[in-house]
C-alpha cells in the first residue's frame, strides 16, 4: 500500500545518509534539504537528526515537545 511504500522509502533515505550507521544523522552526514533544515529538524537539539525526527511532519505547528517518545 501507500502508507508502507512511503515507509520504506523514508527508512532507505534515512540509512543511506545515515553513513556510520549510528541512527542518527549528524550535520556531516546531512546533505541537501536535510542539511540545509539541519536545525529545524533537530528537534531535541541534541546533534542529530533521528529517524523519528527525519519522518516527522514539519510545518504542523509542532514543537521537540510534541516527538514521540
Amino acid at each position: 500500500d501507500e502508507a508502507a511504500a512511503r515507509a520504506a522509502t523514508s527508512a532507505e533515505a534515512f540509512k543511506s545518509m545515515d553513513r556510520n550507521g549510528d541512527g542518527s544523522i549528524s550535520r556531516v552526514e546531512a546533505t541537501g534539504p536535510i542539511a540545509e533544515s539541519f536545525d529545524d529538524l533537530d528537534l531535541n537539539l541534541n546533534g542529530g537528526i533521528d529517524f523519528v525526527e527525519f519522518v516527522y511532519e514539519k510545518g504542523s505547528g509542532r514543537t521537540s515537545a510534541d516527538v514521540p517518545k
